[in-house]
């Protein structure tokens, strides 16, 4: 049996690709109907997809890189800042509310960012490894 998080992050990757292979099918659709509908619904989920896979915590990037470590969202957070200057969106400014208490969380407590106790380091890339 995997452990929750280890499942958490299967579930959502397999979700990710699923919605990659949902879009994909659709464009394949739409070029072979030359409908312009379909080519926009495509792109739009190809779009939704990546914009989605940005390592901050509430999206499901964010969540699938807390299992490998919580410092990669730091990372993230300059991506989600360069695509509101890029894009200005209200929905960014909402993402990051609610991304910068759990990074505010990460950065006061170091065991949550190095997984001290929990079997899992930065230095192991997240897998579980013998003790």
């Amino acid at each position: 049996m995997l452990a929750a998080g280890k499942f958490e992050k299967f579930l959502l990757t397999g979700g990710t690709m699923l919605g990659s292979a949902g879009a994909f099918v659709c464009y394949l659709l739409a070029i072979d109907s030359g409908s312009h509908l379909l080519l926009a619904l495509s792109y739009a989920g190809f779009v939704l997809n990546l914009f989605n896979l940005i390592p901050v915590s509430p999206l499901d990037g964010g969540r699938i890189v807390y299992v490998i470590s919580p410092l990669i969202w730091f990372l993230g957070f300059p991506m989600l800042v360069a695509l509101f200057i890029w894009r200005p969106s209200p929905l960014l400014i909402l993402i990051a509310v609610f991304a910068l208490p759990q990074l505010w969380n990460a950065f006061k407590d170091k065991n949550v960012l190095f997984r001290r106790g929990r079997g899992a380091s930065i230095a192991t890339g997240g897998w579980d490894l013998p003790a």
